[in-house]
């Protein structure tokens, strides 16, 4: 067998062909269409008409036009007269459209002491997905297309813009920028700064924080600096003689942010470019699915609210903590038995291990923002109602700054087919609507472990990956690791790089370094629920087929060419078939289950890697 991937999914990629409003189609595609369904029903027949995420869904799916309401904020950017005046406006937009046009600001856990939210200050401004859009001799096609976007785009608004000039910005921009890769690297994106160094180092961005603490009326305290050199760039640019050129950039990206919300032109031809051109689809989503996307970025805690209520049955919970707790014994025992760990390292880890917090299913009641008090109306415009939102939300987060960390706050929703472990919180979590098949089967254990439980590992195996591993069991950036097992585990890890720099698709590299982290995550979670699943009943070789087969399943995917040609450069998962293939050559029971021979899917023994 050279295939396991596509031996098991054949039929279902023959059958699953991809939707024309559509870049791929997944396991976790189809399971979002599901719930996107039961979220139409739940909003048009279960919720009252005066609620606001009714309000919002029947405004959207309206004809409207709101150029004139945006004209006002153009008009605001013309009476700027200084850089000062630019800051304010940047901030002012930032905090009621969400605009992240230049600097991204967002409250979050210091690094270094999980238990304080810090302001950390980000990099934006581009108009393209990545970085390498800017620089690579092959995407100059896509660097075409875009600058004709720009144009159109801008056409739609009215106004006359010097488009070559903000290309120019955002290339400039885009040089500092870090590439995915170092986005992921904790040693690159850990600066943490005092106020007055932020004054001393960098004069322009000082006034942004400046202002927008005053705007939020918060006192100083520490930054986390994500892209020092970003930040010098900015210093560099913001000057007076380019005083216009960044008013048209503000007004640019003013544009981007309200893409939806203004008229259908504009939204149609944004998505034209950024859905069509990018990733390669045929047609726009349908309007409802749009309208619960931007439902779920606005509302989305209240409306999880109401899909648990209608639709998530809480005895799942159970069985999903039995999974978990097999597949921890199953670590536990690894762990102990670890050959290349120091004892006081392997007691450390096991510390993290059993410190672990686990969530399922939804946030509890002190984990939820309070809403009471955003009160939209029919006789507000749609425009009107989601600034509303936008701003609401923006100040709920902020009130959070520089206050000790809510340990019991979500980061996703539960109504969002996905899972998640954060480092700085040490904790796994995962949200209701993934606690389904084929992941989850409620009569069917050994397709659950195969599935969730492939998950949980991936997810309890992200606190001891690349990035995860440096976090201790508070969620503090804390080195517990002595310094032979960092040798060798960096020894380890450079053989997964170098497996993964070898595959390739549509005849480019998969960055294996981009991938690390998921690929160490994906291959001890295959072995942590595989020993888990043994650990709960003695397994015949019917049953780890099963195994390995719903493991396979659940990675099934129809996509299309532009859309992993995209993600190749800045997706830190690898495309499904090596998250199939490239795990599974490096598991030894696959082997012994499939009678792998040399010739098939075969990796020597000494060249199978097994980290955790």
């Amino acid at each position: 067998m050279d295939d396991f991937y596509n031996y098991v999914n054949k039929d279902w990629l023959m059958n699953n062909p991809i939707p024309n409003d559509k870049s791929k189609i997944s396991q976790f595609d189809i399971l979002t269409e599901k719930n996107l369904d039961k979220i139409k029903k739940l909003i048009t027949n279960h919720i009252d008409e005066s609620n606001n995420i009714k309000i919002l869904y029947n405004q959207s799916l309206s004809d409207y036009n709101y150029l004139n309401e945006i004209n006002k904020y153009f008009d605001e950017i013309n009476n700027i007269k200084s850089i000062d005046e630019l800051i304010k406006k940047f901030i002012d937009y930032h905090i009621i459209f969400n605009l992240n046009s230049l600097l991204i600001l967002y409250v979050h856990s210091d690094l270094n002491n999980s238990s304080l939210n810090i302001l950390h200050i980000g990099s934006g401004g581009l108009g393209l997905p990545d970085k390498e859009y800017y620089f690579r001799d092959n995407k100059e096609k896509t660097r075409d297309d875009y600058k004709i976007f720009m144009k159109s785009y801008v056409s739609l608004f009215n106004l006359n813009l010097n488009m070559e000039k903000i290309y120019f910005i955002e290339k400039l921009l885009a040089e500092k920028t870090y590439s995915s890769p170092e986005e992921r690297d904790i040693n690159l994106i850990n600066n943490i700064r005092t106020y007055d160094e932020i004054k001393n180092d960098y004069p322009k961005v000082y006034l942004f924080i400046k202002y927008f603490l005053n705007k939020i009326n918060k006192p100083k305290g520490l930054f986390n600096v994500i892209n020092p050199k970003f930040l010098k760039r900015v210093d560099e640019l913001l000057i007076n003689d380019l005083l216009e050129l960044w008013k048209d950039f503000l007004k640019y990206k003013l544009m981007l942010a309200v893409y939806n919300i203004i008229n259908n032109d504009i939204e149609t031809l944004y998505l034209n470019f950024y859905n069509k051109k990018l990733q390669g689809t045929k047609e726009l989503v349908p309007k409802w699915e749009r309208s619960i996307e931007l439902i779920n970025n606005l509302l989305g805690q209240e409306l999880g609210k109401l899909y648990i209520q209608k639709y998530y049955n809480r005895k799942i919970n159970n069985n999903i903590l039995l999974i978990i707790n097999y597949i921890k014994q199953a670590i536990n025992n690894e762990i102990k038995d670890n050959q290349w760990l120091e004892e006081v390292t392997k007691k450390k880890a096991l510390l993290k291990l059993h410190s672990m917090n686990i969530k399922i299913g939804y946030p509890k009641n002190n984990g939820l923002y309070n809403y009471d008090e955003l009160k939209l109306s029919e006789n507000n415009t749609f425009f009107g109602n989601i600034l509303l939102c936008i701003t609401y939300d923006n100040y709920l987060k902020y009130a959070e700054l520089y206050n000790p960390v809510n340990k019991d706050r979500w980061h996703m929703h539960p109504q969002i087919v996905n899972a998640y472990y954060s480092p700085s919180s040490n904790e796994i979590v995962f949200p209701a609507a993934i606690l389904q098949e084929p992941f989850f089967y409620e009569n069917d254990i050994i397709k659950s472990f195969g599935g969730i439980g492939v998950i949980i590992g991936h997810e309890i195996v992200h606190g001891f990956d690349n990035k995860g591993r440096l976090f201790d069991e508070n969620g503090n950036l804390n080195n517990w690791w002595q310094p032979n097992d960092n040798e060798r585990y960096c020894n380890l890890v450079n053989k997964l790089i170098d497996q993964y720099n070898s595959y390739k698709i549509h005849d480019e590299f998969i960055n294996g370094k981009l991938t690390l982290g998921e690929n160490i995550a994906d291959l001890g979670g295959v072995n942590f629920a595989l020993k888990g699943l043994e650990l709960y009943k003695n397994l015949s070789n019917e049953d780890y087929k099963i195994f390995f087969k719903n493991y396979a399943f659940i990675w099934a995917i129809n996509i299309r060419k532009e859309k992993e040609l995209h993600n190749l450069l800045s997706d830190p998962h690898a495309p499904n078939i090596f998250r199939v293939n490239g795990i599974l050559k490096n598991i030894n029971k696959f082997y012994e289950i499939y009678k792998i021979k040399d010739g098939d899917m075969y990796l020597n023994p000494e060249d199978r890697i097994k980290i955790w």
